[in-house]
C-alpha cells in the first residue's frame, strides 16, 4: 500500500508535467510556418495540424492592392526569417471566418507592431485591446508611420477594411453573388427581396 502511494506521489508530478505546456495555452511556441498568405494572416503547422492565424489588431493591404499587399506580404515573411529569438504566437481567439487570431512575436517585439510602424500594416478598425498601454502602443506606431510618411501612407492608398468593402461583390464566387435591390414578384404579384 505505501509503495503504491509513493509510485502514485512520484507519478504525478511527471504526468502533470507532459500534459501541462511551460507557457499558457494561449501561447504557441512550437510551430513552424507553412505559408505567409499577406500581410496579416500565415498558416502554421502546430504539432502536425495545419491552423490559420490572423494577426490580432492589424489590417494589412490586400494583394490586389498593388504593389502594397505584395510588398506587405514579404515584409512578414522578412520579418519572421531574421527574427534571432524564439517566436511566439499569443492566441486571443478565432474571428468569423475560423482563424486564430494572434499576436505574432521575436523575443519580446510584436511583429504586429511592426508591420504598423513600418507602413505596411495599419490597426483594424474593430481591434479590442487588451489594455489602454497596448492600444496607446500600436496609436502611436500608426501616427509615427504616417507623420513619416512609410510605407503605403506615402501614397494615397486606400485602407484595406475600405478597399475590401468596395470590391466584396467582385471578389465572391458567382455562385455566391447576390444582386442587390433586384425585386422579384411571386406568384401572387407582391414583391419580396
Amino acid at each position: 500500500m505505501t509503495k503504491r502511494i509513493c509510485h502514485l506521489l512520484i507519478t504525478i508530478p511527471f504526468l502533470s508535467l507532459a500534459t501541462f505546456p511551460a507557457f499558457s495555452p494561449d501561447q504557441l511556441t512550437r510551430f513552424k510556418i507553412l505559408e505567409v498568405h499577406d500581410g496579416d494572416s500565415l498558416k502554421i503547422d502546430n504539432q502536425n495540424r495545419p491552423l490559420h492565424i490572423r494577426l490580432n489588431h492589424i489590417d494589412a493591404p490586400e494583394l490586389e492592392q498593388k504593389p502594397w499587399g505584395e510588398l506587405s506580404r514579404q515584409k512578414l515573411n522578412t520579418l519572421i526569417k531574421e527574427c534571432k529569438a524564439e517566436l511566439v504566437l499569443e492566441k486571443s481567439g478565432t474571428d468569423h471566418y475560423g482563424r486564430t487570431l494572434a499576436e505574432l512575436f521575436c523575443g519580446s517585439e510584436s511583429l504586429n507592431q511592426k508591420m504598423i510602424s513600418t507602413g505596411l500594416a495599419t490597426v483594424y478598425i474593430y481591434a479590442k485591446f487588451q489594455n489602454r498601454t497596448q492600444k496607446r502602443n500600436y496609436l502611436n506606431s500608426i501616427r509615427l508611420a504616417r507623420l513619416h510618411r512609410l510605407g503605403f501612407w506615402s501614397t494615397g492608398l486606400i485602407n484595406p477594411y475600405h478597399w475590401r468593402a468596395a470590391h466584396k461583390k467582385a471578389r465572391l464566387p458567382k455562385s455566391k453573388r447576390v444582386r442587390q435591390n433586384r425585386r422579384v414578384s411571386n406568384s401572387e404579384g407582391k414583391g419580396f427581396q
